[in-house]
């Protein structure tokens, strides 16, 4: 299967999009914290065989994309989401994980041609928000320094004990998630861009989701949501369905691939497509 990259000019910034043809059925994804569009590669390959066009971005800062140039908020992702949503050419569904799927869900007014959400462990407050950005910075430069590694294997075999699936797939898009620098693997992310994005994260509450009547799909790992969670979601989100998963940890997209998929198949019963 051949993958190909697009880029795009966003607010003067140089924004990559990979994307897998595969019909005229098309999927936006949009990867969690530090994740490049490369940790949908088991969706694009599952989706390329049967009827779906897949496409990620690699968000600001994360992978080959260029760090955005203002202050981080909701209308940024919806302007990045439109833009894609244009160069594709295809009415979409939007699927995020984690932190991707709040993007999803805030990413307000939902451009021309979305059909539906799909929120991959994602869409719920912090259980622990960040105080001050300082903090959020802080976490990040501890996290930036645990995830270096001496060499390649070193980092294979660190990430590989964590999941429940792998593969070449699941490897190759570990491997663009990391760059090699002056002898050290290390995550190919934007400290700054990332510490803006959780900060606009942690201020976030449910309340704040932009009323939608699009067909919503809510899968949930090690997240789990509360009765009057749910209650508040479906007064913003009328068609939203939850499903509560026990079989699969937080990384959806690397290591159910073929849950990610079914519950992508599920959420394009509802839709209608003409």
């Amino acid at each position: 299967m051949d993958f190909r990259t697009e880029w795009l000019t966003i607010n003067g910034r140089r924004m990559r999009l990979l994307a897998a043809d595969g019909g005229p059925r098309a999927v936006l994804c949009w990867p969690g914290t530090g994740e490049p569009a490369e940790e949908f590669l088991g969706l694009m390959e599952r989706g390329h065989n049967t009827g779906y066009t897949v496409a990620a971005i690699d968000p600001p800062g994360h992978g080959l994309s260029q760090p955005w140039p203002d202050s981080w908020d909701w209308r940024a992702a919806g302007l990045i989401i439109q833009e894609a949503l244009a160069h594709l050419g295809h009415p979409a569904i939007l699927a995020g994980h984690s932190l991707g799927g709040t993007t999803v869900l805030m990413a307000a007014p939902k451009p021309h041609g979305v059909l539906g959400m799909l929120v991959l462990d994602g869409g719920l407050p912090m259980a622990e928000p960040y105080a001050t950005p300082e903090a959020v910075e802080e976490a990040l430069k501890g996290w930036f320094q645990d995830n270096e590694f001496p060499d390649w294997n070193t980092f294979l075999f660190h990430v590989r004990a964590e999941l429940r699936h792998w593969n070449s797939t699941v490897e190759a898009g570990l491997r663009a998630m990391m760059v090699e620098e002056n002898a050290v693997i290390k995550p190919r992310a934007d400290l700054g861009t990332i510490a803006a994005m959780l900060w606009n994260l942690s201020q976030y509450q449910l309340e704040q989701v932009p009323a939608s009547d699009l067909p919503t799909l809510m899968v949930l790992s090690e997240e789990k949501i509360s009765a009057e969670d749910r209650s508040i979601l479906k007064q913003r989100l009328p068609k939203l369905e939850v499903e509560e998963l026990t079989a699969a940890g937080h990384e959806l997209p690397w290591e159910a691939p073929d849950t990610v998929l079914q519950a992508l198949e599920k959420l394009a019963a509802r839709i209608n497509w003409t």
